[in-house]
């Protein structure tokens, strides 16, 4: 049985959420499991300058079946562990003969993610991003924008502030992307009549599993928010009519 795909390293690399075990130790030809066989043609033909290289890869003989009599074959799929495109895939073929004989045979199918949704945590800024966040200025530094006015809009659909953009149609098959953020408003600055910090939180439930890892397929991203007003208060003062006080003789009070 052949194939024509990528070859990529998380074939070597057990992927505990969706089951796949990587290679086994020990293990040795002929009876090489299949996470072995997919790491050692990671091994020998992965090209890091041509990374999406596609080749024919080898995993077996076909199947096939032989009587004297006539002979039926069913095949039942079962993709009940296959989660956000990834995960185990069985195939089941089941053969009979006009005679009652059965016999079953099942086929395992590993789907392993190779590129799956990546930010680097340690560059903001990062092009290999599979996100953009809004307003990055630098690769640690969180974003900073000032607006002018405080009635300013400071809706992320205000395109001076922005959202996150998922980038290089990373929101695939095998991602799932939630996207939300927190606003902490601070009243009383120095240098501001208002400043917002707002957090980003970015989740890829497809990697996120928060009894297992906290922070695997979790980001967060900060912007600041600060609102001026370069506007001097405007005084309208009117007098009006008075009358002169006087003194009480008797208490010596107004």
């Amino acid at each position: 049985m052949k194939t024509n795909d990528l070859v990529c390293q998380r074939y070597c690399v057990p992927n505990t959420l969706h089951n796949y075990p990587g290679p086994s130790a020990g293990a040795v030809p002929p009876n090489l499991p299949a996470a072995n066989i997919a790491c050692n043609y990671y091994n020998s033909l992965y090209n890091p300058a041509h990374p999406d290289n596609k080749y024919e890869l080898v995993w077996g003989f076909d199947g096939y079946v032989t009587g004297g009599c006539n002979v039926s074959v069913t095949v039942t799929p079962n993709d009940d562990n296959v989660k956000c495109g990834q995960g185990v895939l069985t195939r089941t073929f089941t053969v009979r003969t006009s005679t009652g004989v059965t016999l079953s045979r099942q086929q395992t199918i590993w789907i392993v993610d190779c590129d799956p949704f990546y930010v680097n945590p340690a560059d903001y800024c990062d092009p290999n991003d599979d996100i953009e966040w809004p307003t990055c200025i630098s690769a640690s530094l969180p974003g900073r924008v000032e607006l002018d006015g405080c009635g300013a809009d400071l809706s992320p659909d205000n395109p001076r502030l922005g959202r996150p953009k998922v980038m290089n149609n990373a929101d695939d098959n095998c991602a799932l992307i939630a996207i939300e953020y927190d606003d902490e408003v601070f009243t009383i600055e120095p240098d501001a009549c208002l400043k917002v910090i707002r957090t980003w939180t970015v989740i890829d439930w497809c990697q996120y599993d928060p009894s297992r890892n906290i922070l695997t397929g979790r980001w967060e991203y900060q912007q600041v928010i600060k609102v001026r007003d370069n506007d001097d208060p405007v005084v309208d003062c009117s007098m009006s009519d008075c009358e002169p006080a006087t003194k009480d003789p008797l208490t010596g009070i107004c």
